[in-house]
């Protein structure tokens, strides 16, 4: 019995002498997450964890620090905070109590502006009554595709497009002329030049034989743009005509 008095006298004197430290001291921040990227007006919420001497995590009061001016904390105090982006640039968020710290990289980039479209095919020529799918890319700022929904028009009078709206579209050929296709997205457009072409009338059946073996199409109309593939007939074809 007096043994176990005299253990207890020795660990109170120990408590009363500092000896043995009875609380949970912050030893460490840890902030989470510690690196991001946002664009202007976009958000991201900040946590802050203090873990004592044992790794044990226990509670604290930190203060929040933002190092220039590209954005907005939601609260300056406390385990966490939302951090607002206002304009592009780099910045270093340090959450801190006492001697102890972490921080936290921001960057902020400008958002992706539509600068220039393009179409593919880039001009074609087409057959009355024919049809050709075409499809249109939005690039940014910096030279990177992004999402759109460019209207088309049509002007010549010379086809329809179907649909009106997306980045791809396809043009039916109604009439025989030149016009031009346009994908627009606000001020921002792109045109290409159609070519309609009417079927072409051979006075002649024999050479319109020929020339549908030469380029092996048997049937349907041909177009001008078709026969100037042909660049010779062979003598043999040539004799009788």
């Amino acid at each position: 019995m007096k043994s176990k008095i005299g253990y207890l006298l020795i660990i109170l004197t120990l408590i009363l002498g500092g000896c043995i430290n009875t609380t949970n001291t912050l030893k460490s921040i840890e902030l989470s997450p510690t690196q991001i990227t946002l664009h202007p007006g976009e958000t991201q919420e900040f946590l802050a964890i203090g873990k004592d001497q044992n790794g044990n995590v226990i509670k604290f009061n930190p203060s929040w620090t933002l190092s220039s001016n590209i954005g907005t904390l939601s609260s300056t105090t406390g385990s966490t905070t939302t951090f607002t982006a206002t304009s592009p640039g780099k910045a270093t968020l340090t959450v801190s109590s006492g001697v102890l710290s972490a921080s936290a990289s921001i960057t902020i980039v400008e958002n992706n502006v539509l600068t220039s479209l393009s179409i593919t095919p880039s001009s074609v020529r087409i057959g009355l009554n024919q049809t050709q799918e075409f499809q249109v890319v939005g690039k940014d700022q910096y030279g990177n595709e992004i999402e759109i929904n460019p209207t088309w028009v049509v002007t010549g009078e010379i086809g329809t497009v179907n649909p009106e709206s997306g980045v791809c579209t396809t043009f039916t050929a109604t009439a025989a002329g030149t016009g031009t296709l346009t994908a627009s997205v606000g001020d921002i457009s792109c045109s290409v030049e159609i070519t309609v072409e009417s079927p072409v009338e051979f006075a002649d059946p024999n050479l319109e034989a020929v020339i549908r073996e030469e380029l092996q199409k048997f049937e349907g109309p041909l177009y001008p743009f078709e026969l100037e593939s042909l660049y010779s007939l062979s003598a043999d074809e040539k004799k009788d005509f």
